[in-house]
This record gives structure tokens, C-alpha cells and sequence, in this order.
């Protein structure tokens, strides 16, 4: 579930605008900066995905959502490797997002690192739900 994240979270979409062209949608725009600030209801680092041999939490995230419909997502894990130790790890990732009323879709440049990324918007945070993964998951970003 590394597509998280937030992260997270956090993700993108199918090109478009960050237009709201919902009645529903929130007021304000999507566009500006967010940063993880809850990972299944508590402060990070959180454990987000999980296996026999591995181990990953999610440390932090900035995301970045930009008027011209593209997106830049930082975040920090640590990944713990059965036999190997712990490891850190930072990631930078770029893609294109649409708005659908409440709902923005990230959508990555390079597929493989992230996976498409659907999160709900309420005008102050984006909120990613993932209850399918190895570790299920509700990560929070606040507007910053």
C-alpha cells in the first residue's frame, strides 16, 4: 500500500481541472499545500502496509496540488526488512489530479511508484481510504 499516501496519500488522477463542477463540491479549491497530520486516527509515524518479510510506516507526507491541475507528493517511511534492519526512505512524486464534486483523482507520471489515487475533499483536508490493503488505512492531510 505504498500508494498511499497519503499519501497520502496521498496520489492523482485523471487529467482535468481543479475547477469544482459539483454543486456539492466544496467552496474553496482544491489547490494548495497539505501535510499528513493522522494515519488511521493517530499522529504519524503509522504502520501502512505489511507483510512477512517487510514492514512500512509512513513517517510524513507534504502534498502539493497546483492550479494547473499537477500535483508534487514528498513522504518519508520507514521500511523494516525482516533480517536486514530498518531503513529510511524518501520519495518524490509528480502527477496530474481531477476534481469531481468531492472527490480528486491523482493520477501518477510514473505508474509502478504510485497508483492511481482517488481521496474525498471537505475544503480543508483530503482524507485517502484504503480498507483493502495489507494494513487498512485512513490517512488525513490538512490544508497547511
Amino acid at each position: 500500500m505504498r500508494s498511499i499516501y497519503a499519501g497520502a496519500a496521498i496520489a492523482a488522477a485523471i487529467l482535468g481541472t481543479a475547477c469544482h463542477s459539483n454543486a456539492l463540491a466544496p467552496a474553496r479549491s482544491v489547490v494548495g499545500g497539505y501535510r499528513v497530520s493522522t494515519i488511521n486516527g493517530g499522529a504519524p509515524p503509522a504502520i501502512v502496509s505489511k507483510n512477512d518479510q517487510r514492514t512500512i510506516s509512513l513517517v510524513g507526507a507534504t502534498l502539493r496540488m497546483t492550479a494547473d491541475s499537477r500535483f508534487v507528493l514528498d513522504d518519508t517511511v520507514s521500511v523494516a526488512v525482516t533480517g536486514l534492519g530498518t531503513l529510511p526512505q524518501t520519495d518524490h512524486r509528480t502527477g496530474s489530479y481531477a476534481v469531481s464534486g468531492t472527490r480528486v483523482t491523482m493520477v501518477p507520471d510514473q505508474p509502478g511508484l504510485l497508483d492511481v489515487t482517488s481521496l474525498e475533499w471537505n475544503g480543508d483536508s483530503l482524507t485517502l481510504s484504503d480498507p483493502n490493503g495489507s494494513v487498512p488505512v485512513v490517512i488525513v492531510l490538512k490544508r497547511v
